[in-house]
């Protein structure tokens, strides 16, 4: 699970350092697609897995905050920081690359510690365990 949450954050991290150093149109149509395609294949079905470790009412409560608040609210802050740091700070397009970067790589390193949380409170692999230590026992 860590493996596939960060997937998706360190594609797009080495994307943005690949347009940082060679900044050309197919760079960025490229990180698109592997961007939506990541989300839908891989990041929204894993990020929907850890709500299976949650009670139905929290589900429910904290579903629409992060798709309003979390989703919509950080592409608005993403347009902001992008203007602020092309029209305030006067920074280009490869400076403004690395700085997405590391945001992605912030991203990827979330992604592996839900990942781990998921996988260490798994009630199922306790299970397992228990089963095999039963077994073991007999």
């Amino acid at each position: 699970m860590p493996v596939t949450i960060a997937l998706v954050p360190v594609l797009i991290c080495i994307g943005l350092l690949v347009l940082a150093i060679s900044p050309f149109l197919g760079a960025v149509v490229v990180l698109q697609i592997v961007r939506r395609a990541g989300n839908y294949a891989v990041t929204r079905p894993a990020r929907e897995m850890l709500f299976t470790r949650v009670d139905r009412e929290t589900r429910f409560k904290a579903k629409p905050v992060i798709d309003v608040v979390a989703y919509r609210g950080g592409d608005m802050l993403m347009a902001w920081l992008f203007t602020g740091l092309t029209q305030g700070l006067g920074l280009g397009l490869a400076a403004v690359a690395v700085v997405g970067a590391g945001i992605a790589a912030l991203w990827s390193v979330v992604g592996i510690y839900l990942g781990r949380w998921f996988e260490r409170d798994d009630p199922q692999s306790t299970d397992d365990a228990t089963s095999a230590s039963r077994e073991g026992a007999q």
